[in-house]
């Protein structure tokens, strides 16, 4: 550097503004900004109810899910062929019956100890759907107040015919189950 001073001639005010070029060329600053994010959410319960074919009962369409189906076929009092899984019972001269067990499953997230379990007909039906004891009508109707959850609980469902129906009555309700945290 002082050999390049002595050829060219500076004064103070150059050399004080060259060392001003120096320190002012340095890299820039990071240039940056911030913010904040403000998070809210509520937790909600949650009950889950399947369906599941009994290991006695008849076979159902869609075990496994919350939307099954129990089809018992043709049926008659006397003769033809019971489908596995099926009870068949005479009720002296005025109706016949077919049950079958079936088994359901509440599960629950964030949520009670226990939950209830009620079912109704989705229409009337001049024949009898019961399930346990627990005639079933277009009426919700308490079937269990103490379901334990992740249980698979069985239930049976009860269809009584009078005999007064015709020969090739089709017969097709729904009966729809509702859960409900306790």
């Amino acid at each position: 550097m002082n050999s390049l001073l002595n050829r060219v001639p500076m004064s103070l005010p150059a050399i004080v503004m060259a060392g001003l070029l120096v320190i002012s060329s340095a890299a820039p600053a990071a240039v940056r900004a911030s913010g904040t994010l403000g998070v809210s959410a509520t937790v909600a319960s949650s009950i889950g109810l399947t369906f599941t074919s009994s290991t006695t009962g008849v076979t159902l369409g869609g075990a496994g899910t919350s939307v099954a189906t129990m089809a018992f076929g043709t049926i008659s009092p006397h003769g033809g062929t019971v489908p596995t899984g099926a009870t068949r019972v005479v009720n002296g001269t005025i109706s016949f019956t077919y049950s079958s067990p079936f088994d359901v499953t509440v599960t629950e997230q964030n949520s009670s100890s226990c939950y209830t379990l009620a079912a109704l007909l989705s229409a009337s039906s001049p024949d009898t759907f019961a399930i346990d004891a627990v005639t079933l009508s277009t009426t919700s109707k308490t079937i269990t107040a103490s379901g334990i959850y992740a249980s698979s609980a069985q239930y049976t469902l009860a269809l009584t015919v009078p005999f007064s129906a015709p020969g090739g009555t089709a017969i097709s309700d729904t009966v729809d189950f509702t859960a409900t945290a306790n």
